[in-house]
């Protein structure tokens, strides 16, 4: 190929562009042995109307060679990344040339896999390079100044509101009814799989037999399961209606609640939850729907359930540092989506090493339905209409692999 620029710095970086592209398919690193004119001593005669003679059949490149929306140059650069797809309107109107496309080009992070927790804290040289660019555009074609501006704004928002009542209304549903107290992991549960008072505990080796108990009784009858339970939690009907706050509607001791008095306590569990998922410092950047499973598993393992799941937690913490940037890009969506992949799995699966399968997790195993569901709402990561999602050289590693850094 055949380069001719102003100077050695354009020289470098439209080349590296081309051969790294693919632009340039034959990649000859043509030398003319010239020595530049100001590298020559003062004294020196020079001739400056020398020109080399160029093989007719070589590409030319210059400096401000015009790039086209439909050229391969430009083509390369989107890509590369996707949000320079916004520049197409630039292009048709012939302002963009080779030098602005190899800067963009170069300007942009090698690849996505090359991640460490300083990288995803600024993408500063792609942005000032951007910057420069456009403000050269701005002075250059003042009176294009607000469609240059709208091409090189990059911000991508999507939503991170998250609809109390929906979530309730969904882990209500999910959870099912039941008017009297049952065994459930490391608590005594009633209603909504709400957790009957503060100290409805017992350890978790207590699980099985009392599981075996409970079912026991439930067989011979409602009459005997009440009693039952009274006398393994006497009491449990006034403490209930104390600590949701709900009035005692007077009725025996072990009588069933109510639906509605099963959906108050609910409510105000679940708002807990809420509350202490907030208390996290990247809950806020996290989209809704993974704000939802959050919730809900919360609401179901209580809300250290991300102490539990450590991989999952360092998965999403790594996602919302992506996202947390004044302006957030597409790239940076695309990072942080393959990391919700990630904590998906997580979810999921107990993952060896390499990023091949150990088994399921016992939340996994417990509760398919659930898990699956809230697995598939963090999977989907931020999605919207306006974001072509690509991932690219991904192929087929597995991702845990390509983030193994993150999981040491």
């Amino acid at each position: 190929m055949i380069i001719i620029t102003e100077d050695k710095q354009s020289h470098r970086l439209i080349k590296k562009f081309l051969i790294e592209s693919g632009v340039e398919k034959n990649h000859k690193d043509v030398q003319f042995g010239l020595t530049p004119v100001p590298e020559f001593p003062e004294n020196n005669d020079v001739q400056l109307d020398l020109q080399p003679v160029l093989d007719p059949e070589e590409e030319v490149y210059t400096k401000q060679k015009i790039i086209k929306p439909g050229s391969e140059e430009f083509k390369a650069l989107v890509a590369k990344d996707s949000r320079y797809n916004k520049l197409k309107n630039l292009a048709t109107k012939s302002l963009l040339t080779l030098s602005i496309v190899a800067s963009l080009w170069n300007a942009i992070p090698q690849s996505n896999l090359d991640i460490t927790q300083n990288d995803l804290q600024t993408q500063s040289q792609q942005l000032e390079t951007e910057a420069q660019i456009k403000n050269q555009l701005i002075e250059d074609n003042p009176e294009m100044e607000t469609e240059i501006e709208e091409a090189f704004n990059f911000d991508v928002s999507y939503d991170v509101s998250i609809d109390k009542e929906k979530v309730a209304k969904s882990i209500i549903q999910h959870e099912g009814f039941r008017g009297l107290p049952y065994p459930d992991e490391s608590q005594w549960s009633v209603g909504n799989g709400t957790k009957v008072y503060s100290d409805a505990d017992f350890d978790n080796a207590d699980f099985s037999s009392l599981r075996r108990e409970y079912l026991a009784k439930r067989a011979k009858g409602e009459k005997a399961l009440r009693k039952w339970i009274e006398s393994k939690i006497p009491g449990w009907r006034a403490k209930f209606f104390q600590e949701y706050d709900i009035q005692n509607d007077g009725l025996h001791k072990t009588s069933l609640i109510t639906r509605n008095q099963a959906k108050k306590a609910a409510k105000i569990s679940i708002n807990k939850a809420i509350e202490a998922m907030q208390k996290i410092d990247y809950y806020d950047r996290l989209p809704e729907n993974i704000k939802f499973a959050f919730i809900d598993m919360a609401y179901n393992m209580g809300p250290g359930f991300i102490v539990k799941f450590q991989n999952f937690n360092k998965a999403i913490d790594f996602a919302a540092e992506a996202l947390n940037n004044p302006e957030v890009s597409e790239s940076d969506i695309e990072v942080a989506n393959e990391l919700f992949k990630i904590a998906a799995n997580e979810i999921l699966y107990n993952l060896n090493d390499d990023g091949t399968i150990k088994g399921a997790t016992k939340y996994s195993k417990d509760l398919p339905d659930r898990s699956a569901k809230n697995a598939n709402l963090v999977s989907k990561g931020i999605e919207s209409p306006q974001i072509d999602v690509t991932p690219k050289n991904f192929q087929n590693e597995s991702l845990r692999k390509i983030y193994s850094h993150l999981f040491v």
